[in-house]
């Protein structure tokens, strides 16, 4: 390939600001895949896809439907369609049913009777069979969509299903489909800690719901993602930069796809076939200007106001990204101890950046962070993981000591 040809493919084959929809270029996350399968093949069972925002739930339900669309997966060859749609904050139960009756299409015949019999052919929306002004409720989808052939019917971005009666018309649809027509699957896919973030009255579905976690990637997931990506656009890639890459991703496809497409242009530009620290520091720069507005933005209100401070909220949050990768359940005031005096050099006292802590929960400091647990045993948490994994690339622009 040429240059203009190798940077035409770029967009194709790291795509931070999309999901995934290239079959050729997924990767990982066979164990979610094999659960959601297992829920079609379990006759009456449904599934949850539940995640941190930017770990890849939507292309995981994408690479889903592609395999369902291709007959790729060979256990689910009986399954005649699969379908997706997205939630909309806006969205009625109605609403939400009706985007999923539009792509569902079914062809009727009919024979004319005459000298030469013929037969014509007619495709028809389910989303016909509704009265447009028709307030939609469980009773009603169900009765169209009961005599549908073995399907998966996939609803992204299910956390924007907030308006009222939405979740738990949903919990009452998906037992009664459980019951009585297990030719249907539903799979809900949104952003939440877990279950109970995403649907009403779960304990009620526990029998026929199945809970699919999208925990971050693994490194071999992170250096796949890579690996393809440089290898369909004939470059290499130093091993140690890979790994800075994959260390700085923090287990996020979203930002292993931002970093390597950086650096890879970079390379590409400069007619580079390998890839190495020098692509790599330009390509972290890039890498901040272009991360998502609402990242940027959560961190520069973080960190703006610094009104008589003895240390920068600056060293406080990259402190604050040491000291979580303690544990998981987040970090205590005295873990800020060591790591604060590594970046300033300085042995502050721990009731100066407990003022600071307290200070990136709060609104005006775009809640940061968050507290939990009952005074004297406090932990702070970073409300975004992703906002975390940026405050990485800010410590190594700078300068500041990472590990």
């Amino acid at each position: 390939m040429n240059k203009s040809e190798k940077l035409a493919k770029l967009n194709e084959t790291f795509t931070p600001s999309r999901p995934v929809n290239a079959r050729d270029l997924f990767c990982g996350r066979t164990q979610q895949l094999s659960k959601i399968a297992k829920a079609i093949t379990d006759g009456g069972c449904h599934a949850v896809l539940y995640g941190d925002r930017g770990v890849g739930k939507t292309s995981l339900a994408n690479f889903m439907k592609m395999l369902i669309d291709g007959n790729l997966i060979e256990n689910l060859t009986s399954i005649n369609m699969c379908h997706k749609v997205s939630c909309d904050p806006s969205d009625t139960f109605g609403d939400i049913w009706r985007k999923m009756l539009r792509k569902i299409s079914l062809t009727l015949s009919k024979t004319n009777i005459g000298f030469v019999n013929s037969t014509e052919y007619q495709v028809v929306s389910l989303d016909n069979y509704v009265n447009q002004g028709e307030d939609l409720k469980p009773s009603d989808v169900i009765e169209i969509i009961k005599g549908l052939p073995q399907c998966l019917l996939i609803f992204d971005e299910f956390e924007n299903a907030k308006k009222q009666g939405v979740r738990e018309n949903f919990s009452y649809t998906i037992k009664s489909l459980s019951d009585e027509y297990p030719n249907v699957t539903i799979l809900l896919v949104g952003i939440a800690e877990n279950i109970h973030g995403l649907i009403h009255d779960h304990r009620s579905l526990e029998r026929c719901l199945k809970q699919i976690p999208v925990p971050h990637m693994d490194d071999g997931e992170l250096e796949d993602i890579i690996n393809k990506g440089l290898l369909a656009l004939d470059l290499t890639i130093e091993p140690t930069t890979k790994n800075t890459l994959v260390s700085f991703s923090q287990g996020f496809p979203y930002y292993v796809h931002l970093l390597a497409k950086n650096v890879a242009e970079i390379a590409i530009a400069i007619d580079h076939i390998h890839i190495d620290e020098t692509h790599l520091r330009i390509g972290i720069d890039e890498a901040i200007d272009n991360a998502h507005e609402a990242i940027r933005m959560c961190y520069k209100s973080a960190i703006s106001i610094n009104r008589n401070s003895i240390i920068s909220f600056e060293d406080i949050i990259s402190a604050c990204v040491l000291a979580s990768e303690t544990g998981s359940d987040g970090f205590k005031v005295t873990d800020l101890r060591v790591p604060l005096q590594k970046i300033t050099g300085i042995k502050h006292k721990e009731q100066t950046y407990r003022y600071y802590l307290d200070e990136l929960c709060k609104d005006i400091r775009g809640n940061i962070l968050k507290k939990t647990g009952t005074a004297n045993k406090h932990r702070y948490h970073f409300t975004s993981p992703l906002v975390k994994a940026f405050v990485y690339l800010k410590m190594y622009q700078s300068g500041k000591v990472i590990s």
